[in-house]
């Protein structure tokens, strides 16, 4: 069984970051905006959102509380081209400092992240999924 991930980002590039987790075995649901990616959750939620917080249509502190409220427990990663954003993210204590990396960001690195990420998924749950 195949890892779903929604990933949330308004910027074309975001297109790249779609292919490589494809061709890595994931599935991957790409959505531009926050209200697109609560839809998405609330019709098919995924194993983890990977979401850019920097979205057109929704602040990023009620972006992650509305994610929270739609779907308990679910494993996030930000990806933030602001500094400044991580750091009030992890300061806040909304997200753990290993959730949250800056754009642009490396390949190996990115592929790394969500890797780790669904072992600890996995490693959590009753019963893990087929390995990626």
């Amino acid at each position: 069984m195949k890892w779903s991930i929604l990933l949330v980002d308004a910027d074309q590039r975001a297109a790249e970051a779609e292919r490589l987790l494809f061709d890595e075995g994931y599935g991957v649901t790409w959505v531009r905006t926050g209200q697109a990616a609560l839809a998405s959750i609330k019709a098919h939620p995924p194993d983890l959102v990977i979401a850019e917080l920097q979205l057109p249509d929704v602040d990023w502190t009620d972006f992650l509380e509305r994610l929270r409220e739609e779907a308990e427990g679910l494993s996030v990663l930000v990806m933030t081209t602001f500094t400044e954003v991580a750091g009030d993210l992890v300061e806040s204590s909304r997200i753990s400092a290993d959730r949250v990396f800056r754009k642009p960001f490396g390949i190996d690195d990115f592929i790394k992240r969500v890797r780790r990420e669904t072992d600890a998924i996995a490693a959590a749950s009753s019963g893990p999924k087929a390995a990626v």
